[in-house]
């Protein structure tokens, strides 16, 4: 293939209607040009489709464009400035949640005070006292690592929420 078939082969590669673009705007080069006017001579559709855009680039080229006011900007942020400023979220809680933890916290706390009153005995009086609760080894309950890394997240988690109540009562919010 020589140069020009290589670029006669480009040019009719893009499609018409960018070509006739070009050429309207006159940014076409030599060999499009030349290639246009013979489509223009022999193709009636791209003969009616010249006309149609040239009447286009004629209406634009008489259009006057619209300029906004010298105030628009100033108008714009004015009417921007009278908009009520929205207020800050904030997440509702469900009262649910919060009633089920603190039963539980409750229920909790009940079993382990019915349980040390059931280890005390009450036939001795006030004379002999004592308050002896089983010797447990904790080592059963809380030697896996699991329970020890579940107790180490719950240690960060409580600490996080008691930061997070002293900042928003610092801010007023609690």
């Amino acid at each position: 293939m020589t140069k020009q078939s290589v670029r006669i082969k480009k040019i009719e590669m893009k499609p018409i209607e960018e070509r006739l673009w070009d050429y309207i705007d006159g940014n076409s080069s030599a060999e499009e040009k030349i290639a246009i006017e013979q489509l223009l001579q022999t193709d009636s559709s791209v003969k009616q489709l010249h006309e149609e855009f040239l009447a286009i680039n004629t209406s634009l080229k008489f259009s006057e464009l619209e300029e906004p006011s010298l105030r628009f900007t100033k108008n714009i942020m004015e009417q921007i400035a009278l908009e009520p400023t929205p207020k800050a979220l904030h997440t509702k809680v469900d009262k649910r949640i919060i009633n089920v933890i603190a039963g539980f916290f409750i229920l909790t706390l009940s079993v382990l005070i019915i349980f040390s009153l059931t280890q005390i005995n009450w036939n001795q009086g006030f004379d002999g006292f004592s308050f002896n609760l089983p010797n447990i080894d904790w080592n059963n309950y809380f030697g896996s690592a699991y329970v020890q890394g579940a107790l180490i997240l719950f240690v960060i988690a409580g600490l996080a929420l008691l930061d997070r109540y002293r900042h928003l009562r610092k801010m007023g919010h609690g």
